[in-house]
């Protein structure tokens, strides 16, 4: 699956989950005379467009190859990071690994130095107790 980044951007058929490619009825600037039609600038479509897929032939509005704002990955509350053990772990982790340089990194001792600085702060987190078999 294509992930889009630019006119396709979040567009997506919800019959057979293409990304690559639709037919869509879009708005064009010409010059139209008997003999045929010159187009200039840009096409332009919204979320009432209406859009076909070539690979099912699912059509609709162009909204409905959209994710609903409930499908969508929620952003993730990283301000309680800093206090967090691994997080820091994490970080030094990257800043040591940026610091050798792709050319000379051993990926087994990066590996080991993972481990090693991971079990270091989970033994310095405060773990809650466990009572019934629940956190």
């Amino acid at each position: 699956m294509t992930i889009n980044t630019n006119c396709l951007e979040d567009i997506r058929c919800p019959e057979c989950g293409n990304t690559s490619r639709f037919t869509i009825v879009a708005l064009v600037d010409a010059d139209v005379s008997d003999d045929g039609a010159e187009f200039h600038g840009y096409a332009e479509w919204d979320d009432d467009s209406r859009i076909t897929c070539p690979e099912c032939e699912r059509s609709g509005q162009l909204r409905e190859f959209k994710p609903k704002p409930q499908d969508k990955i929620p952003a993730v509350d990283t301000s309680h990071d800093r206090d967090c053990p691994l997080f820091d772990a994490l970080l030094d982790i990257k800043r040591l690994a940026g610091k050798s340089g792709d050319h000379e990194a051993d990926p087994f001792a990066l590996l080991d130095l993972i481990a090693e600085r991971v079990r270091e702060a989970i033994a310095k987190a405060q773990l809650p107790e466990v009572k019934g078999g629940a956190i």
